[in-house]
């Protein structure tokens, strides 16, 4: 599994290198690239908005 996210990696900075994709797209991949990891360890990431409850609405009878 690591292999595969070290591949990842290094195929998307030498896209970047290359000028096949903008230094945007290459921001919003290391974005997600750091939000998977834990989601592989086996952990839940962390949200910041832990503290809002969201209430269902009551369904109509």
């Amino acid at each position: 599994m690591t292999i595969i996210f070290i591949f990842a990696l290094i195929v998307i900075v030498l896209l970047l290198l290359t000028g096949k994709i903008n230094e945007t797209t290459f921001n919003q991949f290391l974005e997600g690239f750091w939000r998977s990891i834990p989601i592989f360890k086996g952990q839940e990431p962390k949200t910041n908005n832990d503290d809002t409850s969201q209430e269902t609405p009551e369904s109509e009878q």
